[in-house]
């Protein structure tokens, strides 16, 4: 969160830290989504306003769940690999030091 703060800030974009009790749905916004559960969510509130993902909202997923592929809509999503993360993990654990590691994204924009 702390990131996605730093970088829409930088950017100048207008954002809004939303907790999933509270969510409101409104055309023209994207929804940063972090789990399954709030995807999830989020897409039963849209169906159910009457609104078409990827017409009348955008999903940006900070993952990449596997089953999107059977939705309709396209998503774009963040992810990392799994290796590399663990590996990074293994090696602090080795070092027994705390560091802190910049790891490159896997974008898919859709």
């Amino acid at each position: 969160i702390k990131v996605f703060k730093q970088f829409c800030e930088r950017q100048n974009i207008n954002y809004k830290l939303i907790d999933e009790p509270e969510i409101v749905i409104r055309k023209g916004n994207i929804y940063v989504v972090m789990s399954d559960y709030s995807l999830v969510k989020l897409i039963k509130s849209v169906s159910e306003l009457g609104y078409k993902l990827d017409k009348d909202i955008g999903i940006v997923l900070l993952y990449e769940p596997t089953y999107t592929n059977l939705l309709s809509a396209n998503f774009s999503s963040f992810s990392y690999d799994n290796e590399e993360v663990a590996n990074k993990i293994l090696e602090v654990i080795k070092n027994k030091k705390q560091t802190s590691y910049v790891l490159q994204p896997k974008i898919m924009i859709q």
